[in-house]
């Protein structure tokens, strides 16, 4: 019988005596090779470790953002609620003060909408829109004339977010006033100017800049029709576009926006 291969191992303390022990070079084998699983099985158990831990974070995020979703989506359902309920309390205003309806206007070019035009002659200005709903834009369109300075707002229509130059927890800043109402419903200029910018544009859609007195300027988006081309005249409450849903939009209104010295500010101020 041959003899059992063998692997010695002498160990030389200082100072003390020798020790020599042998091992079978398969148990030799054996032990780096159990070594060996060891070492990748912590690499391996790291990997995952790691992977777990990192995953553990996504998911805290991910549900973070889950309850931001929903206060988000509660906040647009009330909103839907008020606007549900501003709507039918218009109709009946609507119907008391006498003002003609989309039919009764009777009006129509193209299959664009002027009910927005005849009730911007209809209405004058008075208290009791203001009192009544502070968020609609009742009786307060510009009369025609000379006026360089933005006054007003270009459109009837219910006010659906206003100027912040601060983001929120939900939205960005917003730079204007938006104002939902039915596309086709006519935009009338807020100051007499020159048209700097009448056009597409990527956020706004159907977009029209007016030049005004002292520095202003005023921009009306998101319209489906433009009325007015670059560098045409025009005066206070002329027909400048038709609201529509172009662009950067999730519904049917216009972004109404002036500008002083190029730099935006609160139109609230100039209604």
């Amino acid at each position: 019988m041959a003899a059992m291969r063998t692997i010695s191992f002498l160990v030389v303390p200082e100072g003390g005596r020798l020790f020599n022990f042998r091992l079978p070079i398969f148990f030799f084998r054996l032990l780096v090779g159990v070594l060996g699983l060891a070492v990748v099985a912590l690499i391996v158990g790291s990997f995952f470790y790691g992977k777990l831990l990192y995953n553990s974070s996504r998911l805290g995020k991910i549900q973070a953002e889950h309850r931001r979703l929903l206060e988000y989506n509660a906040k647009v359902l009330e909103i839907e609620r008020e606007l549900e309920r501003n709507r039918e309390l218009t109709a009946m205003i609507v119907s008391a003060a006498g003002i003609p309806t989309e039919k009764e206007v009777g009006r129509r070019r193209g299959g664009e909408t002027f009910l927005g035009e005849a009730l911007s002659a209809h209405l004058q200005p008075h208290p009791f829109w203001e009192k009544l709903f502070p968020a609609y834009v009742g009786g307060m369109i510009p009369t025609q004339g000379a006026a360089r300075i933005p006054r007003g707002l270009p459109l009837l229509g219910y006010i659906t977010r206003g100027f912040a130059e601060e983001p929120d927890l939900f939205k960005s800043a917003h730079t204007g006033t938006d104002i939902a109402v039915t596309e086709g419903t006519a935009v009338l200029a807020t100051a007499s100017g020159a048209v700097k910018f009448a056009g597409w544009d990527d956020t706004y859609g159907y977009l029209v800049i007016i030049e005004h007195h002292n520095g202003y300027e005023t921009l009306y988006g998101h319209n489906s029709n433009l009325r007015v081309s670059s560098g045409d005249l025009v005066n206070q409450a002329d027909i400048i576009a038709l609201s529509g849903n172009t662009g950067h939009s999730t519904g049917p209104h216009l972004h109404y926006e002036i500008r002083k010295d190029g730099k935006p500010v609160d139109p609230k101020e100039f209604f």
